[in-house]
């Protein structure tokens, strides 16, 4: 999809051009140089040149669901993390930050969200 010049309203739908924000937004400002866009349950940000005409209606888009501050994930595929427990600090839908379960001296890792599985609380605490 190439950028449009043309002027957009509040109200309006629209899409954007960066594959990490797929689907169709609707304008709820208009700013001079941006434009804020919303979908459910999310808000975007995005310069006048990187949003576009909507994409058709018929096209699905998978948002998968974010991780949330405090669940527990073991990343998968990934050598340099081992199999050690997480807990998620942030998501911000591409990338996640994790610290070590346990601990790790105040370190935490920036991952893409999908190395990441959830882990059941209740597999984790130990009942006696």
């Amino acid at each position: 999809m190439a950028s449009s010049t043309a002027t957009r309203k509040v109200g309006d739908v629209v899409g954007v051009s960066d594959p990490k924000f797929p689907g169709r937004w609707t304008v709820v400002k208009v700013n001079p140089t941006t434009y804020k866009l919303e979908q459910p349950g999310r808000r975007l940000t995005a310069h006048h040149a990187f949003v576009t005409d909507a994409p058709a209606e018929s096209e699905t888009v998978d948002i998968p669901e974010p991780f949330s501050p405090g669940e527990i994930v073991r990343a998968r595929r990934s050598q340099r993390m081992g199999d050690h427990l997480y807990v998620v600090l942030q998501d911000r839908l591409d990338k996640v930050k994790v610290a070590r379960l346990g601990g790790d001296a105040g370190r935490y890792w920036t991952v893409p969200a999908g190395v990441l599985d959830r882990v059941d609380p209740a597999t984790v605490l130990k009942t006696s």
